[in-house]
């Protein structure tokens, strides 16, 4: 009467699915420049910045519009690797060099290859406090 281990099919399966939905991260992003359509390495990003229903890509060399949402990139985007900051924002976390708390006690974070820094909601905050 003693249950048995795992059924190795199920696992396998599960593995299967899991391995799947890793696949489908995002790792290219097109952009549209009038008739001229670009592929941008994900990599390349530091981050995204919602304006309605635009966002821009970010990178060193400029800015790039996407026709698509930010909670649509964010589905898709390795979140191990980008985090959500702001309703308006994603930004690759390799990409940051610091986070600082103003004097109101709200975080912002500066970015490798930005000038401006971002400002983090109040939602995010916990993805800066020390342990």
């Amino acid at each position: 009467g003693a249950p048995e281990g795992p059924d190795p099919a199920l696992l396998e399966a599960l593995a299967a699915r899991l391995g799947g939905a890793s696949r489908e991260r995002l790792n290219w992003l097109r952009v549209t420049n009038g008739d001229e359509v670009t592929l941008l390495a994900v990599d390349d990003v530091l981050c995204f910045q919602a304006d309605r229903k635009y966002t821009s890509a970010v990178t060193a060399s400029g800015e790039h519009l996407l026709r698509q949402s930010i909670s649509e990139l964010e589905a898709r985007l390795d979140p191990d690797r980008f985090w959500r900051i702001h309703r308006s924002t994603i930004v690759a976390v390799g990409a940051i060099e610091s986070a600082r708390r103003d004097l109101r006690g709200r975080y912002r974070v500066r970015v490798r290859g930005l000038r401006d820094e971002l400002p983090v909601s109040a939602a995010h905050a916990h993805l800066f406090r020390g342990a």
